[in-house]
């Protein structure tokens, strides 16, 4: 893809809820917040589920232009409010958008997605997150995750004063002890991929570091999901 925006941004497409040790699937919501279908060229985009609500946002506007031919998972960045293309869409309660068609090489489409003025301070004053009600379904984590992860998370929060400073903590932590390489080792059929990555193989690629991320952080009570991006 090639996109158009007046600044950069994370390009989220598909959501992940459910990691089983060594792979994540989408979620199974029922509740049907966020799932549509709409036909035409302008198509609003519900709220979805696990969205939360703002008082104040602006308008970020992008142009994707495909430069290959691509399945038709629209990306976006968070939170989409309006797309632009001549086609049918649907939507999930994940937040995944798709379209009817194909999206081809050649192809364009437009996205409104509504941005907060968001800063390290205004993130700090939210304090702990883990305090907040959150679907169980956001915190879920295998039954595979060793002790020494656990024990990794519970060290990394326990140093950190916000929920903020504890996902820099994890951030920083993963950029000391692992290595991106996408030529990381494969682990071995009966280990937890996280515990694997984070101290036997410790190089990865975007997977493995998103992940480690993620279960690192519901492990201490952060709601977190993988994205696609």
């Amino acid at each position: 893809l090639r996109v158009r925006a007046p600044s950069p941004d994370f390009w989220r497409g598909q959501t992940f809820t459910t990691f089983d040790g060594r792979r994540w699937t989408v979620a199974e919501i029922d509740e049907g917040l966020g799932m549509f279908r709409s036909e035409g060229v302008d198509h609003t985009i519900p709220r979805t589920y696990g969205d939360v609500s703002y008082a104040e946002t602006e308008d970020l506007i992008q142009t994707f232009y495909p430069q290959v031919d691509l399945p038709n998972l629209i990306f976006a960045a968070y939170r989409p409010t309006l797309v632009l293309l001549d086609a049918p869409l649907c939507g999930r309660a994940d937040g995944a958008v798709r379209s009817g068609v194909a999206l081809t090489a050649g192809s364009a489409y437009t996205v409104v997605s509504a941005r907060t003025d968001t800063t390290a301070d205004t993130l700090r004053v939210v304090a702990d997150v883990g305090s907040y009600d959150t679907d169980p379904a956001f915190l879920q984590v295998p039954e595979t995750v060793t002790a020494r992860t656990r024990e990794l998370a519970g060290e990394l929060r326990a140093g950190a004063a916000t929920t903020y400073d504890f996902i820099l903590a994890v951030q920083a932590w993963l950029a000391e002890h692992t290595v991106y390489d996408l030529d990381a080792p494969v682990p071995r059929d009966d280990a937890d991929a996280v515990d694997h990555f984070l101290f036997e193989g410790q190089r990865g690629f975007c997977e493995q570091i998103a992940t480690a991320t993620a279960i690192l952080l519901r492990l201490e009570g952060v709601p977190a999901r993988l994205a696609t991006a």
